[in-house]
């Protein structure tokens, strides 16, 4: 089957040379393959169609879904802008960075 990497340009690969995807809540899909010329992972972008004829192609095409990222729950007081302040001086402190890494309990 042939497919376009932006680099080199077309080429013919094998259809077990290609992954198609596609994210079950969004239904969006794309394709990938590693360019045999340049070694890149090329992906694309596809519409239902072309995700059919790359299935009847006998390409291979995985479904995954969003990961579920649950409750975030945040304990102490908010962030001020005294203590981005604090933090961005403390960043260029290279004492005080050491100092901080050695308090941090491994």
């Amino acid at each position: 089957m042939k497919v376009t990497c932006p680099t080199c340009g077309d080429q013919e690969v094998s259809p077990g040379d290609v992954l198609a995807r596609v994210c079950v809540d969004t239904h969006a899909s794309e394709y990938h393959f590693t360019c045999n010329f340049c070694d890149a992972t090329v992906v694309k972008t596809c519409t239902q169609q072309i995700l059919e004829a790359l299935s009847s192609l006998k390409v291979k095409v995985d479904f995954w879904t969003i990961p579920r990222v649950g409750p975030r729950v945040h304990i102490g007081a908010d962030i001020t802008d005294s203590d981005v302040l604090d933090f961005r001086e403390g960043l260029n402190d290279e004492e005080r960075f050491e100092q901080a890494l050695s308090d941090l309990a491994w």
